[in-house]
């Protein structure tokens, strides 16, 4: 897993981590992290974590898990910034969509 960003070492650490705990026997090429703000002066982080082709897609709730684990872990150290990730596949792959409850 490569990490590129312009972040701190400890907020890659815990991104890295949070990303790792939800994998789902998915293999992660790289993740990209850039701090940012947005208009009206509030910080926010993004995270780009882009996949290897797997022989089975992402479940869409393992994507829902890591992003509020990516989120509690930066809450947990006082980092008030709001993680927006995106979630990039192979062209031939999608998540699997969230099953409806019966």
């Amino acid at each position: 897993m490569t990490t590129k960003n312009d972040i701190d070492a400890k907020t890659r650490k815990i991104v890295e981590s949070a990303v790792r705990a939800n994998l789902k026997g998915r293999t992660v090429k790289y993740i990209d992290i850039h701090h940012d703000v947005d208009h009206e002066g509030r910080e926010w982080l993004d995270i780009d974590v882009r996949y290897a082709a797997s022989a089975e897609p992402l479940p869409a709730r393992s994507e829902l898990d890591m992003d509020m684990a990516i989120n509690d872990a930066l809450k947990a150290t006082g980092d008030t910034r709001i993680p927006y990730v995106e979630h990039h596949f192979a062209d031939s792959q999608v998540s699997k969509s969230l099953e409806r409850a019966s």
